[in-house]
């Protein structure tokens, strides 16, 4: 499968690949001083490890930041999102069934909310 790259209003997601219907590997850029919806997944984890730059990340209840190196892991219906002022990249691994249509959003800068 060769990569596709999907340009958002917050940068750009590459997805990498998909195996058994499961497990979906994508890389997120995000750009400087953009953040992603505030959303949350019924069908799907994800597990993010930060690749580049450094980002506040919201998981549930918790705000953290993340630099190269760090991971957390996201449970299906836990809301979440990631804000960079100066850019950061994200590997991402989505479990369980992928579809850009499970994403329901909460908050959005680019009125796309549900």
């Amino acid at each position: 499968m060769r990569s596709k790259v999907v340009r958002r209003p917050w940068g750009t997601y590459e997805l990498v690949g998909q195996w058994s219907g499961k497990i979906t590997v994508k890389i997120l850029t995000v750009n400087p001083r953009s953040r992603l919806s505030l959303q949350r997944h019924t069908r799907r984890e994800e597990e993010w490890l930060c690749l580049k730059g450094s980002a506040e990340v919201r998981v549930g209840d918790r705000t953290f930041r993340m630099e190269p190196g760090d991971r957390t892991l996201v449970r299906k219906n836990e809301l979440h999102r990631i804000h960079s002022e100066r850019g950061a990249e994200f590997l991402e691994i989505s479990f369980g069934r992928f579809s850009e249509k499970d994403i329901v959003r909460v908050e959005d800068d680019y009125g796309r909310a549900s």
